[in-house]
Protein backbone atom coordinates (compact mmCIF):
# COMPACT_ATOMS: atom_id res chain seq x y z
CA UNK A 1 0.00 0.00 0.00
CA UNK A 2 3.11 2.06 0.88
CA UNK A 3 6.21 2.32 -0.60
CA UNK A 4 7.68 3.45 2.55
CA UNK A 5 7.55 1.44 6.03
CA UNK A 6 7.32 3.69 9.69
CA UNK A 7 10.40 1.96 10.05
CA UNK A 8 11.93 3.42 6.64
CA UNK A 9 10.33 6.74 7.44
CA UNK A 10 11.30 6.64 11.18
CA UNK A 11 15.16 6.50 9.94
CA UNK A 12 14.51 9.37 7.55
CA UNK A 13 13.30 11.41 10.07
CA UNK A 14 15.85 10.86 12.40
CA UNK A 15 18.21 11.60 9.44
CA UNK A 16 16.83 15.22 8.93
CA UNK A 17 17.07 16.08 12.66
CA UNK A 18 20.60 15.05 12.78
CA UNK A 19 21.69 17.12 9.61
CA UNK A 20 19.99 20.05 11.61
CA UNK A 21 21.95 19.51 14.77
CA UNK A 22 25.16 19.37 12.16
CA UNK A 23 24.38 22.47 10.82
CA UNK A 24 23.82 24.03 14.46
CA UNK A 25 20.66 23.95 14.97
CA UNK A 26 19.06 24.62 18.93
CA UNK A 27 15.81 22.18 18.26
CA UNK A 28 14.26 21.32 15.11
CA UNK A 29 11.01 18.98 14.34
CA UNK A 30 10.88 17.07 11.11
CA UNK A 31 7.67 14.57 9.07
CA UNK A 32 7.42 12.50 6.58
CA UNK A 33 4.30 11.48 5.09
CA UNK A 34 3.12 9.78 1.96
CA UNK A 35 -0.11 8.85 0.72
CA UNK A 36 -2.26 7.08 -2.37
CA UNK A 37 -6.02 6.90 -3.31
CA UNK A 38 -8.59 6.65 -5.65
CA UNK A 39 -11.67 8.63 -6.50
CA UNK A 40 -14.39 8.45 -9.47
CA UNK A 41 -17.17 9.93 -9.97
CA UNK A 42 -20.30 8.86 -12.36
CA UNK A 43 -23.59 10.96 -13.65
CA UNK A 44 -26.76 9.22 -15.07
CA UNK A 45 -24.42 6.24 -15.23
CA UNK A 46 -21.80 7.51 -17.20
CA UNK A 47 -18.17 7.70 -15.82
CA UNK A 48 -17.39 11.69 -15.43
CA UNK A 49 -13.84 11.29 -13.62
CA UNK A 50 -11.22 8.69 -12.91
CA UNK A 51 -9.09 10.18 -10.69
CA UNK A 52 -5.02 8.72 -9.08
CA UNK A 53 -2.82 10.23 -6.46
CA UNK A 54 0.02 9.35 -5.42
CA UNK A 55 1.53 11.88 -2.36
CA UNK A 56 5.31 12.04 -1.07
CA UNK A 57 6.13 15.32 1.36
CA UNK A 58 9.06 16.12 3.84
CA UNK A 59 9.26 18.83 5.75
CA UNK A 60 11.75 19.97 8.45
CA UNK A 61 11.47 23.02 10.44
CA UNK A 62 14.80 24.35 11.84
CA UNK A 63 15.30 26.44 15.26
CA UNK A 64 18.04 29.05 16.26
CA UNK A 65 17.36 30.11 19.46
CA UNK A 66 14.03 31.62 18.98
CA UNK A 67 14.40 32.19 15.41
CA UNK A 68 13.07 29.79 12.88
CA UNK A 69 12.71 28.26 8.95
CA UNK A 70 11.04 25.44 7.45
CA UNK A 71 11.59 23.74 4.21
CA UNK A 72 9.87 20.98 2.45
CA UNK A 73 10.39 18.58 -0.35
CA UNK A 74 8.44 15.25 -2.66
CA UNK A 75 11.85 13.69 -2.89
CA UNK A 76 12.89 11.09 -0.29
CA UNK A 77 16.45 10.64 -1.22
CA UNK A 78 19.12 11.83 1.27
CA UNK A 79 20.59 14.52 -1.14
CA UNK A 80 17.24 16.22 -1.48
CA UNK A 81 16.77 16.10 2.38
CA UNK A 82 20.17 17.75 3.17
CA UNK A 83 19.51 20.30 1.00
CA UNK A 84 16.22 21.19 2.47
CA UNK A 85 17.42 20.76 6.10
CA UNK A 86 20.36 23.44 4.67
CA UNK A 87 17.17 25.68 3.36
CA UNK A 88 15.43 25.88 6.17
CA UNK A 89 18.79 26.69 8.20
CA UNK A 90 19.50 29.50 5.97
CA UNK A 91 15.89 30.88 6.69
CA UNK A 92 16.06 30.60 10.56
CA UNK A 93 19.30 32.59 10.26
CA UNK A 94 17.36 35.45 8.45
CA UNK A 95 14.16 35.55 10.08
CA UNK A 96 13.19 37.80 13.57
CA UNK A 97 13.15 36.18 17.06
CA UNK A 98 9.31 34.85 18.01
CA UNK A 99 9.20 34.88 21.57
CA UNK A 100 6.60 31.59 20.86
CA UNK A 101 8.91 29.65 18.45
CA UNK A 102 10.39 26.47 19.70
CA UNK A 103 9.07 22.57 20.54
CA UNK A 104 7.06 21.59 23.42
CA UNK A 105 8.82 20.96 26.83
CA UNK A 106 10.06 17.83 26.89
CA UNK A 107 8.21 16.54 29.92
CA UNK A 108 4.81 17.07 28.02
CA UNK A 109 5.61 14.70 24.66
CA UNK A 110 3.76 11.68 24.45
CA UNK A 111 6.37 8.71 24.90
CA UNK A 112 3.30 5.47 24.42
CA UNK A 113 0.65 7.25 21.98
CA UNK A 114 -2.32 5.02 22.15
CA UNK A 115 -3.27 3.42 18.60
CA UNK A 116 -5.92 4.73 17.70
CA UNK A 117 -7.46 2.10 15.19
CA UNK A 118 -7.74 4.53 12.34
CA UNK A 119 -6.68 2.52 9.50
CA UNK A 120 -9.17 0.16 7.47
CA UNK A 121 -7.62 0.55 3.47
CA UNK A 122 -10.79 -0.16 1.06
CA UNK A 123 -9.36 -2.50 -1.40
CA UNK A 124 -11.38 -1.19 -4.48
CA UNK A 125 -9.88 -1.25 -8.01
CA UNK A 126 -11.24 1.69 -10.50
CA UNK A 127 -13.95 -0.64 -12.18
CA UNK A 128 -15.29 -1.62 -8.90
CA UNK A 129 -15.67 1.80 -7.97
CA UNK A 130 -17.69 2.83 -11.01
CA UNK A 131 -19.97 0.12 -9.96
CA UNK A 132 -20.73 1.79 -6.40
CA UNK A 133 -20.98 5.02 -7.58
CA UNK A 134 -23.47 4.20 -10.29
CA UNK A 135 -25.29 2.20 -7.70
CA UNK A 136 -26.01 5.15 -5.37
CA UNK A 137 -26.92 7.04 -7.92
CA UNK A 138 -29.72 4.73 -9.01
CA UNK A 139 -30.02 4.44 -5.12
CA UNK A 140 -30.73 8.05 -4.99
CA UNK A 141 -33.35 8.24 -7.96
CA UNK A 142 -35.20 5.52 -6.07
CA UNK A 143 -35.76 8.03 -3.33
CA UNK A 144 -39.20 9.82 -5.43
CA UNK A 145 -40.15 9.95 -8.33
CA UNK A 146 -39.91 13.60 -8.66
CA UNK A 147 -35.97 12.89 -8.89
CA UNK A 148 -35.37 13.22 -12.40
CA UNK A 149 -31.54 14.32 -12.66
CA UNK A 150 -28.52 14.26 -11.36
CA UNK A 151 -25.54 16.23 -10.06
CA UNK A 152 -23.78 12.54 -9.91
CA UNK A 153 -22.35 10.33 -7.50
CA UNK A 154 -18.65 9.97 -6.22
CA UNK A 155 -16.66 7.15 -4.63
CA UNK A 156 -12.86 8.11 -2.99
CA UNK A 157 -11.02 6.02 -0.91
CA UNK A 158 -7.67 7.61 0.51
CA UNK A 159 -4.92 6.30 2.57
CA UNK A 160 -2.19 7.62 4.12
CA UNK A 161 0.64 7.71 6.78
CA UNK A 162 3.02 9.66 8.28
CA UNK A 163 6.02 10.14 10.76
CA UNK A 164 6.86 13.06 13.11
CA UNK A 165 10.04 13.67 15.28
CA UNK A 166 11.63 16.51 17.06
CA UNK A 167 15.16 16.67 18.48
CA UNK A 168 13.89 17.06 21.99
CA UNK A 169 13.22 12.88 21.86
CA UNK A 170 9.38 12.65 19.99
CA UNK A 171 9.28 9.99 17.34
CA UNK A 172 5.67 8.58 16.52
CA UNK A 173 3.14 8.67 13.11
CA UNK A 174 0.58 6.41 12.20
CA UNK A 175 -1.56 5.36 9.04
CA UNK A 176 -5.42 6.56 8.69
CA UNK A 177 -7.87 5.88 6.21
CA UNK A 178 -10.59 8.11 4.56
CA UNK A 179 -13.20 6.52 2.35
CA UNK A 180 -16.40 8.19 1.28
CA UNK A 181 -19.48 7.85 -0.93
CA UNK A 182 -21.44 10.73 -2.12
CA UNK A 183 -24.19 11.54 -4.42
CA UNK A 184 -26.29 14.34 -5.36
CA UNK A 185 -29.91 14.50 -7.10
CA UNK A 186 -31.60 17.44 -8.73
CA UNK A 187 -35.18 17.38 -7.64
CA UNK A 188 -37.80 19.82 -9.44
CA UNK A 189 -41.12 20.58 -7.82
CA UNK A 190 -43.86 22.90 -7.98
CA UNK A 191 -45.01 23.63 -5.22
CA UNK A 192 -48.68 25.50 -4.90
CA UNK A 193 -49.91 26.33 -1.36
CA UNK A 194 -51.31 28.82 0.29
CA UNK A 195 -48.62 30.52 2.78
CA UNK A 196 -48.90 33.08 5.60
CA UNK A 197 -46.02 34.79 4.01
CA UNK A 198 -44.68 34.81 0.56
CA UNK A 199 -41.51 33.66 0.59
CA UNK A 200 -38.42 33.70 -1.51
CA UNK A 201 -36.60 30.52 -1.79
CA UNK A 202 -33.14 29.96 -2.95
CA UNK A 203 -32.53 27.64 -5.53
CA UNK A 204 -30.48 24.55 -4.90
CA UNK A 205 -30.66 24.57 -1.29
CA UNK A 206 -28.71 21.27 0.41
CA UNK A 207 -31.06 19.21 2.70
CA UNK A 208 -31.60 16.05 3.31
CA UNK A 209 -32.54 12.94 1.18
CA UNK A 210 -35.75 12.99 2.81
CA UNK A 211 -36.80 16.61 3.62
CA UNK A 212 -38.00 18.44 1.05
CA UNK A 213 -37.72 22.16 -0.25
CA UNK A 214 -40.03 24.66 1.36
CA UNK A 215 -38.60 25.80 4.94
CA UNK A 216 -39.59 29.24 5.38
CA UNK A 217 -36.59 31.58 7.15
CA UNK A 218 -35.59 34.55 8.05
CA UNK A 219 -31.91 35.29 7.39
CA UNK A 220 -29.66 34.68 10.38
CA UNK A 221 -32.33 34.83 12.62
CA UNK A 222 -32.13 31.89 15.08
CA UNK A 223 -35.03 29.24 13.90
CA UNK A 224 -36.69 29.34 17.59
CA UNK A 225 -37.48 33.08 16.80
CA UNK A 226 -39.48 31.75 14.08
CA UNK A 227 -40.81 28.79 15.40
CA UNK A 228 -42.76 31.20 18.02
CA UNK A 229 -43.98 33.73 15.08
CA UNK A 230 -45.53 31.77 12.69
CA UNK A 231 -47.46 28.70 13.11
CA UNK A 232 -45.86 26.38 10.31
CA UNK A 233 -47.51 23.32 9.02
CA UNK A 234 -46.33 19.70 9.35
CA UNK A 235 -44.33 19.77 6.28
CA UNK A 236 -42.57 22.33 7.08
CA UNK A 237 -42.12 21.46 11.15
CA UNK A 238 -40.56 18.12 9.81
CA UNK A 239 -38.01 20.49 7.44
CA UNK A 240 -37.50 22.93 10.92
CA UNK A 241 -37.04 20.30 13.49
CA UNK A 242 -34.30 18.58 11.07
CA UNK A 243 -32.46 21.59 11.35
CA UNK A 244 -32.82 22.12 14.88
CA UNK A 245 -31.44 19.13 15.76
CA UNK A 246 -28.42 18.98 13.26
CA UNK A 247 -27.98 22.74 14.13
CA UNK A 248 -27.17 23.67 10.54
CA UNK A 249 -26.44 27.40 9.41
CA UNK A 250 -29.47 29.02 8.74
CA UNK A 251 -29.11 32.05 5.64
CA UNK A 252 -29.49 33.48 2.80
CA UNK A 253 -33.14 33.34 3.59
CA UNK A 254 -35.64 36.38 2.29
CA UNK A 255 -39.16 36.55 4.07
CA UNK A 256 -41.60 39.14 3.01
CA UNK A 257 -44.81 39.30 5.41
CA UNK A 258 -47.42 39.82 3.38
CA UNK A 259 -50.45 37.28 3.25
CA UNK A 260 -50.97 36.04 0.23
CA UNK A 261 -51.09 32.69 -2.50
CA UNK A 262 -47.54 31.97 -3.00
CA UNK A 263 -47.03 29.83 -6.20
CA UNK A 264 -43.39 28.64 -6.37
CA UNK A 265 -41.20 26.45 -8.20
CA UNK A 266 -38.05 25.39 -6.92
CA UNK A 267 -34.90 23.22 -8.00
CA UNK A 268 -33.15 22.00 -5.14
CA UNK A 269 -30.07 19.98 -4.17
CA UNK A 270 -31.19 16.10 -2.59
CA UNK A 271 -27.75 15.04 -1.28
CA UNK A 272 -26.81 11.97 0.75
CA UNK A 273 -23.22 10.83 1.63
CA UNK A 274 -21.85 8.08 3.14
CA UNK A 275 -18.30 7.87 5.45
Amino acid sequence: MFSHSPAQLQELVSYLLAEAKALGATDAAAELSEGSGLSVSVRKGNIETIEQNLDKQAGVTVFIGQRRGNAGTSDFSKESLKASVKAAFHIAQHTAEDDCAGLAEADLLEKNPKDLDLYHPWNINTAQAVEVARDAERGAFAVSKNITNSDGATVSAQQSHFMLGTSNGFMGGYAISRHYIACTQLLVQAIKKALPCSVMIGTQLLVHQKIWPGLKMLAHMPLKELWQDWVLDQFLQEIAQFYLKHHWPLAWWGLMCKPLRAELCTESLVSCRTV
